[in-house]
């Protein structure tokens, strides 16, 4: 048993291959915040099967407008999912551990192992990294794999409104949250009551701030004043309101600051959600409705709240459902990268990406193989 134990807790070697050269630095992040989402069930079948890109093209222009609007660019690229339809974590290990996760049996191996990960990779150069996972509901030990200094599960990351939907937290609501506990920011008023009561062991980023009451003269400076004064995050966040069978969507809240409330949503508001009727077999309009629900909040969130010098990388996890992707489609995702820096995008306009927010048809690579270019990407020199 002993040896057994042994073989499995080493670095799986011949069985997982490779993995990405951690050896660079973080240099050309020049100590920006990084927010990596993994956007549930967010396919390329969003931009390849015209029903859903027409249904979609408003949502998307505004997001492009938001983040024109606030000094940003995006670049991106399409890479091919280990998974298809569900087991996002597949995805997950995929792009922080660099390793092919396409066999389930070798992402259980994987979690046995010491190998290193990208969470850890940022630690090393000073980061404090946050594991965002509003939809674990139950004890996860295996996630200690990854390295992470936080995971914030659905118990611990401090959303106090009603339940809303089987998934409970609303992604826009969990944005609230990081953005107060990990980012540095503020909404108002109501922000230092909430992180009064954040739950045991959540740490919010400004406890103990002097900058809390600093005025805020434009979108996000009270973030980029608090990101001064502590370590830089990584945080990885895994959505779940786009999750199948796309039910009880919330409505999208202007006052991000109600988000972090118990009165964040009213009984009235859940009831009339959870009446939506849900259908397995007709899902696409189902669909529609939370990628415009996640493309919108994304949108408000950079136009308002994020700080400019932050770093967001949205990962499409798998593509949705055989009955909303259809037929024979590929395993492709999407990656957006978008950032201020034209010098950090340009880094990603040399492994493939392209300008904007629509991936061209060929896909980079393997998902795992995003680690790489990720780790290659911000580190310097410049």
């Amino acid at each position: 048993i002993r040896f057994l134990h042994s073989a499995l807790a080493a670095d799986g070697g011949e069985r997982l291959g490779p993995g990405p050269d951690f050896r660079g630095d973080l240099a050309a992040l020049r100590g920006a915040d990084v927010l990596i989402v993994f956007a549930e069930a967010y396919g390329a079948v969003s931009f390849d099967r015209p029903p859903i890109t027409a249904a979609l093209a408003d949502a998307r222009t505004e997001l492009g407008a938001a983040i024109a609007a606030s000094g940003r660019q995006a670049v991106s690229a399409r890479v091919v999912s280990p998974t298809f339809g569900g087991a996002s974590w597949l995805a997950h290990a995929a792009v922080l551990a660099g390793v092919d996760t396409r066999d389930p049996a070798d992402h259980a191996l994987l979690l046995t192992t010491d190998r290193p990960t990208l969470v850890r990779h940022f630690a090393t150069h000073g980061y404090r990294t946050v594991g965002w996972m509003p939809g674990l509901q139950r004890p996860w030990p295996e996630g200690r794999f990854y390295g992470f200094d936080r995971i914030a599960d659905a118990d611990s990351a401090g959303y106090a409104g009603l339940p809303f939907g089987f998934w409970r937290i609303p992604d826009q609501a969990s944005m609230a949250r990081i953005h107060v506990d990990e980012l540095g920011g503020s909404f108002g008023e109501a922000v230092g009551t909430q992180q009064a009561r954040s739950s045991p062991g959540s740490s919010p980023a400004s406890a103990g701030d002097t900058s809390a009451s600093a005025p805020t003269s434009r979108p996000g400076a009270r973030a980029e004043t608090a990101a001064a004064r502590r370590a830089p995050r990584l945080v990885v966040f895994a959505t779940v309101s786009t999750h199948a069978p796309f039910a009880a969507i919330p409505p999208l809240r202007e006052d991000w600051s109600r988000l972090l409330r118990a009165d964040a949503f009213s009984q009235e508001e859940v009831e009339a959600a959870a009446a939506v009727r849900v259908s397995w077999t007709e899902p696409l309009p189902a669909y529609l409705a939370s990628m415009r629900y996640q493309l919108g909040w994304l949108a408000d969130y950079l136009a308002h709240h994020a700080a400019r010098e932050l770093v967001l990388i949205v990962i499409g996890d798998h593509q949705p459902i055989g009955t909303v992707s259809g037929p024979d489609q590929p395993h492709d995702v999407p990656v957006h990268v978008i950032a201020s820096d034209p010098a950090l995008l340009t880094r990603f306009a040399a492994a493939g990406f392209v300008a904007g927010l629509t991936p061209p048809q060929q896909p980079l690579g393997p998902m795992h193989e995003l680690a790489q270019v990720l780790v290659d990407a911000f580190s310097g020199p410049r």
